[in-house]
Formats: structure tokens, C-alpha cells, sequence
């Protein structure tokens, strides 16, 4: 077996709605050059994204990525992507944008590719590579703060 491909994904997405989608990208997550992070719409990350996109939230995600697109031309006579940063970052929430499915979905993909890129887990002080076999150490915590919870006895029933 070969390199794992998300044929869909890479097939279903045009020109128009990848660009779109690398916009949004870009609003959901900046770049933070202060701290030396990339923006969510970095190739890497952004490829990650479109990697992560399940076929079952993929009608999900281009239906509502080809909606905001419209819904900017109709409003700004451009395209999502034309916008400047800040009048598409103005656009995104005064039309509670982050409130529709598809931009959830979205999000929560590309939170998961963000956190798992490389100089992003080296800002946030961690090793870049997987937590096994070597782990992570964990901190001792105050065990007695459970105390209320085991005293509270058992709240649910055998199955």
C-alpha cells in the first residue's frame, strides 16, 4: 500500500471553493507573526484540512463554502477571498458566519490540523511527535479535591 489519499477531497473541491475555503481558513485561524505561527491557511495546514475532510461532511462543507462565497458577492460584489483581512474578518461574524454547520465542522478540523502542526506544537513548549511509545509526564494533582465526588456514591446503574 502507498500514501493514504483522500481522493475525494481532492477531486469534489474546485478552484473557487478551495480558494474560499483557504480564506476562511485564514479568518478562523491568523497568523500570528509576533509568536512566529502560521495562519490555518498555511499549505501545510490548509492540506491537512482538505485531508481531514470526511465524504460524509463534504456536500456539508462545500454547499456552505459556495454560500458564503455568494452571500459576500451579493453584499461586498466580490468573492470571500477578494476581501481584505479585516473587512472578511468584519464580513465573517456580523453575518454569524460561525454559526452555520458547515463552518463548525470545518472549524473543528481545522483546530485538529492547526494543534497538530509541527511549529505549533513547538510554541506551545511541546515535542513534536507522537505521545507514544515515550509518553508525557503528568503532573501530580491534589487527589483529595475528588473527595465530594466519591462521597457522592455511585449515580448510575449496571447495565
Amino acid at each position: 500500500m502507498g500514501t493514504r489519499r483522500n481522493l475525494v477531497a481532492k477531486e469534489t473541491l474546485g478552484e473557487t471553493v478551495r480558494r474560499t475555503l483557504v480564506a476562511l481558513l485564514d479568518t478562523m485561524i491568523p497568523a500570528d507573526p509576533g509568536l512566529g505561527l502560521p495562519s490555518a491557511s498555511d499549505g501545510a495546514i490548509a492540506e491537512s484540512v482538505v485531508q481531514s475532510i470526511r465524504a460524509s461532511s463534504m456536500r456539508t462543507i462545500i454547499d456552505g463554502l459556495v454560500f458564503i462565497d455568494e452571500l459576500s458577492k451579493a453584499m461586498n460584489r466580490c468573492r470571500f477571498d477578494e476581501l481584505d483581512p479585516d473587512v472578511r474578518e468584519e464580513f465573517f461574524f456580523k453575518q454569524k458566519l460561525d454559526l452555520r454547520d458547515s463552518v463548525r465542522v470545518l472549524g473543528s478540523i481545522a483546530v485538529h490540523s492547526y494543534y497538530c502542526d509541527s511549529r505549533v506544537m513547538n510554541s506551545l513548549g511541546m515535542e513534536a511527535r507522537a505521545p507514544f511509545p515515550e509518553g508525557f509526564t503528568v503532573e501530580e494533582g491534589d487527589l483529595s479535591l475528588l473527595e465530594p465526588v466519591k462521597a457522592r456514591g455511585k449515580i448510575y446503574r449496571d447495565a
